[in-house]
């Protein structure tokens, strides 16, 4: 009996002086990794030979040699594929005829959960059909709706300039009627419910249409100045898809891309560090009407 317990105290004594071990390695390893060097936000570490501890007492793994070896890159997506009338299923607080004081949340088989909001008021909900996600609503001259996410309990967060790593949003949609619309945007804004005007943002840059002709422009607001519109020059026809994507260089410059290509005509544009970025996809109706507005896929990732 004796014997036994001399080999429990012993194999005790042993796991604590092994823990006091490791503990001195984590603090002694945590001091060799610069905190102001980690960024918080998207990246994870790879092996087990270390800790990293920042300052507010959070622990990291890292390699060996201390160097980062992945980028944890998120990526919120859906492909709106699900079939006529599946795949989504709607929030709504207080129905859809109010105007832009209402959050309704949109939950998809992709799992992506994005926030939309009526621009004016609205009688139709965003609809499901067979390969794509129909947010025309009901048609009448300057109804339209707003779709987000990363903010009001859609997925993701908002983004920060200067303290995230390079990001980018990227839609493919089609109108039917190009004409039926002079206020179409997509890109970024800031964190905010959705505005009655793209105006009346604080920050933003986004690629539109706000001429019915279909001509694309490159429109950019910052620190609540006056918007500033740049025409690419580069068109959008009916009924026609396209992929427009927005991206931002861990610095806050924006550039764009249309179908995969640079505009014709761009513009420089520099995002404030510290600005809070989500993604959003923003039309209102013309007096000619758009009829169809089809989203076939949204994505939102780091770079």
């Amino acid at each position: 009996m004796k014997n036994t317990i001399q080999k429990i105290l012993l194999f005790a004594a042993g796991c604590l002086a092994a823990l006091a071990i490791t503990a001195g390695l984590q603090v002694a390893i945590a001091g060799q990794v610069s905190s102001a060097t980690y960024k918080t936000m998207g990246y994870k570490y790879a092996d087990t030979h270390g800790y990293f501890q920042d300052s507010s007492d959070h622990w990291y793994q890292v390699s060996g040699d201390f160097a980062r070896v992945a980028k944890e890159s998120p990526t919120w997506t859906a492909t709106f594929d699900d079939g006529d009338g599946e795949g989504l299923y709607t929030h709504s607080a207080a129905g859809l005829t109010t105007s832009t004081t209402l959050t309704n949340l949109a939950y998809f088989e992709d799992g992506l959960v994005l926030a939309y909001e009526p621009l004016a008021t609205q009688t139709l909900d965003i609809d499901m059909d067979a390969s794509s996600l129909d947010i025309g609503g009901d048609q009448t001259a300057d109804d339209g709706y707003e779709l987000f996410s990363g903010t009001m309990g859609a997925t993701g967060r908002p983004f920060v300039v200067g303290v995230d790593e390079a990001f980018q949003t990227c839609v493919t949609f089609s109108v039917e009627d190009i004409s039926g619309t002079d206020d179409l945007h997509f890109g970024f804004r800031n964190v905010d419910a959705a505005r009655g005007g793209f105006d009346d943002y604080l920050d933003a840059a986004a690629l539109g249409c706000t001429a019915a002709d279909g001509t694309i422009d490159i429109e950019t607001i910052d620190g609540n100045a006056a918007t500033t519109t740049t025409d690419t020059t580069d068109t959008l026809a009916d009924a026609t898809s396209t992929t427009w994507c927005v991206l931002v260089s861990d610095t806050g410059v924006v550039t764009y891309t249309i179908d995969g290509v640079a505009p014709t005509t761009t513009a420089a544009f520099t995002l404030d560090t510290g600005a809070m970025m989500v993604p959003f996809f923003r039309f209102l109706q013309d007096t000619a009407l758009t009829g169809e507005v089809d989203i076939t896929s949204w994505e939102t990732k780091y770079q």
